[in-house]
């Protein structure tokens, strides 16, 4: 199966810089990574929860603190465990980001329990909370996208989405156009630009609609869309990763894009449980290459692949660095 989603978080948004001004640009090869302290706040988000463990906020910390470290095994059983489970937004994100990391990492077999568990969830808590606009996501985007033995249901995908429109037009506005983007770009586009018009949009929304413009190689756009995700948003290192994304895969606003890459390594590298440091370096090479810096493409290819060896299309990448390299002589 190869319908894999997650329903990111909402958050306020506010006017910020998508690349702070820098007194000297950014170097790849001076570039100092911090170091990884995601088990050392691991421990301090569990032991703090264990102290109080029938808060759901704790949960939620201690569950993103699991996933951080890749342990996604310990994050459900401690979501299973949890006394006294509730239906606080608090605790439904707690279990649906364990749903979710664990989906990600399953087989074709695993998929499908995770992914009923996941349409379960998401649809007790609309009963329980119809106007909890994340399980509203959840559902409008399971059902699109899940086939029909995962309990698949494009009427109850369309149900969902014109709920969370009563309740929030630009996000709704938003999560179609991801549904349509891959077979209608034009469409996601027409709904993007009508979201963007609304003053208040939440950041996961701002990244999905930069995806959008970047794929119409509108820069400007983008990039303004991008500078309303604010610095202490839980997405303001992905707003960084997200423009060098679009610059690598577009070959264009390449300078831009190698600083945005350098300034996300720079920070927080993780998020939702996946660690984003290899695609970055994996990016940044294929920003070299675009400027021909073969030297420096190499080094970051081999860096994305010290930080995740699975990242098979950085594989690819160096293999085809060393064929261009071994042809120029």
């Amino acid at each position: 199966m190869t319908w894999l989603f997650s329903v990111l978080l909402a958050a306020d948004v506010s006017g910020a810089s998508i690349v702070e001004a820098a007194r000297e640009p950014l170097r790849y090869e001076t570039l100092s990574e911090p170091a990884d302290t995601s088990r050392a706040n691991g421990e301090d988000a569990l032991a703090q929860y264990r102290r109080a463990p029938r808060k759901d906020e704790g949960l939620l910390l201690a569950v993103r603190a699991l996933l951080n470290t890749g342990e996604m095994d310990d994050a459900w059983d401690l979501v299973e465990d949890h006394p006294a489970p509730s239906t606080t937004h608090a605790f439904f994100k707690a279990k649906l980001e364990a749903i979710n990391a664990n989906l990600a990492i399953s087989g074709s077999l695993g998929k499908l329990k995770w992914a009923k568990r996941l349409r379960s969830h998401c649809a007790n808590q609309v009963s329980n909370v119809p106007d909890d606009e994340d399980a509203l996501e959840c559902l409008a985007k399971f059902h699109a996208r899940a086939p029909s033995i995962a309990g698949g249901d494009k009427a109850v995908s369309q149900t969902s989405l014109a709920a969370l429109e009563r309740l929030n037009a630009p996000r709704a506005k938003l999560v179609a156009a991801e549904l349509v983007f891959r077979e209608d770009p034009d469409a996601a586009r027409a709904l993007v630009d009508d979201a963007m018009g609304f003053g208040d949009v939440y950041d996961p929304g701002l990244l999905q609609a930069a995806m959008v413009y970047g794929y119409f190689k509108d820069w400007d756009e983008a990039q303004a869309v991008l500078a309303r995700i604010p610095e202490g948003s839980e997405l303001s290192g992905m707003r960084h990763y997200q423009m060098g994304k679009l610059a690598a895969e577009h070959g264009e606003k390449l300078s831009e894009g190698e600083q945005a890459l350098l300034t996300f390594l720079t920070s927080q590298t993780r998020h939702l449980g996946v660690d984003f440091r290899g695609p970055a370096h994996w990016r940044l090479g294929q920003i070299f290459v675009h400027k021909e810096r073969y030297g420096l493409a190499n080094q970051a290819f081999k860096a994305a692949l010290r930080y995740n060896p699975k990242l098979k299309q950085a594989k690819k990448d160096l293999k085809k660095l060393r064929a261009l390299r071994d042809k120029q002589g």
